[in-house]
């Protein structure tokens, strides 16, 4: 997805499905993890890839043009958007993301599920 803008038409398509593919699926992971049902560390490794890819120059083309139109998740686009955000104008290094950047880092809380938080006795 570096070069998005200047791919051949198959490639793009093939490239932006892959992309939406594994959106829908963080985002679905994001309030999966909120109500309890996923860990924490898989929302936020599939998260860290995805803004990851979204992070590169034909990547952030691509989810910007998809952003403007509402075409992603509430929690996808709350998280991806504070992480590129608090990154510009450099974004984010390909080698922070497996390693360090977690979902709330930026500003996304993942909640305690019920009966498994502090003072759950």
């Amino acid at each position: 997805m570096d070069d998005y803008k200047n791919m051949d038409g198959d490639r793009r398509l093939k490239a932006s499905h892959g992309v939406i593919a594994m959106g829908n699926m963080v985002d679905t992971l994001l309030k999966l993890s909120k109500s309890g049902l996923e860990t924490d560390d898989t929302a936020s490794m599939l998260l860290s890839a995805f803004t990851g890819v979204v992070s590169t120059p034909g990547g952030n083309a691509f989810w910007v043009e998809m952003d403007a139109v509402g075409f992603w998740g509430e929690d996808l686009r709350f998280a991806v958007n504070n992480a590129i955000d608090k990154e510009r104008p450099s974004l984010i290094p390909r080698s922070l993301f497996l390693t360090q950047i977690r979902p709330k880092d930026f500003g996304y809380k993942m909640p305690e599920p019920e009966g498994q938080g502090p003072g759950s006795g």
